[in-house]
């Protein structure tokens, strides 16, 4: 009888001390870091549209009680096809807000179609460069932006006898939808919808 609670002292006297572990982190301060949502993105530049408008997001795996800014800045290569500000394409605001009580900020880019060349596209990296409260994550801290500069397809106005095939594709576990307008002879277009 003895033995038996002596082994149930040490059984719980066992659980005491295993509970009482410190967990580690990847982070100093696990419940403020940010990074950006993806790494990369297509955006269409569509002549004569009057906004061409995309919205880069960033995000913070925690709600903060206050609000976070973080810079966004520009990281030029030198590459061939790297897009210049103010003639591709405008940052109206070189910060990113996450709003507190919220886990997700993002900041707009306008593209500009009539520098952009139709034959290649162009990109951009964004950089998360500081922050005003917690830390900028060592993963997806920089954001490639591909500028496409297209026309936009207006099916009532195509001329001629063509015939329209619905169908879709999966890419990255998404169903994506397409339309296939076969016209006579070679002509065919891919239309991806939006």
């Amino acid at each position: 009888m003895c033995i038996v609670r002596k082994f149930g002292w040490l059984l719980a006297l066992l659980f005491t001390v295993t509970a009482c572990e410190e967990k580690e982190y990847l982070y100093s301060d696990p419940t403020d870091f940010v990074a950006f949502n993806e790494t990369n993105a297509l955006f269409s530049v569509v002549d004569d549209k009057e906004k061409n408008e995309i919205e880069i997001t960033v995000s913070s795996p925690i709600v903060s009680s206050v609000e976070r800014e973080y810079i966004i800045g520009i990281t030029l290569t030198g590459a061939d096809g790297e897009a210049v500000e103010n003639k591709h394409y405008k940052l109206p605001s070189n910060t990113v807000v996450i709003p507190a009580g919220e886990r997700i900020g993002s900041f707009k880019v306008i593209g500009i179609p009539d520098y952009l060349s139709s034959e290649e596209d162009m990109f951009v990296n964004f950089a998360l460069v500081s922050a005003s409260v917690g830390e900028i994550a060592n993963f997806n801290n920089v954001f490639t932006l591909y500028l496409a500069r297209v026309c936009e397809f207006k099916m009532d106005e195509m001329p001629g006898t063509y015939e329209i095939e619905s169908s879709s594709v999966v890419a990255s576990g998404e169903k994506i939808p397409f339309e296939v307008v076969r016209g006579q002879g070679s002509n065919e277009l891919l239309l991806l919808q939006p």
